[in-house]
């Protein structure tokens, strides 16, 4: 079942970006990022939190509206309270 999901989810979004357009103008106040504020929100992010970075992914996969070496955000190592606490046990 989840599979029939996940081909009709992939199958309606692949049509919605084949003819919506990309949107350039600012949309933040809407909650719609452009890719070019995209990418500006990206880059403030991995400049203030160090756990996060931007990653480039399957090229098969890239959107041609973002840059080739920033697709999408990824985060690593985040500390975690439980996860410390535990390791002072040791």
């Amino acid at each position: 079942m989840d599979k029939l999901k996940h081909s009709i989810h992939t199958a309606f979004k692949t049509s919605v970006e084949a003819v919506m357009p990309v949107r350039r103008g600012p949309g933040f106040d809407s909650g719609v990022l452009s890719p070019d504020e995209f990418v500006l929100a990206g880059d403030k992010l991995v400049r203030v939190c160090p756990t996060w970075a931007w990653a480039s992914g399957d090229a098969t996969l890239a959107k041609a509206y973002l840059p080739r070496d920033k697709q999408y955000l990824v985060t690593k190592n985040v500390p975690c309270a439980r996860r410390a606490r535990d390791m002072e046990a040791y």
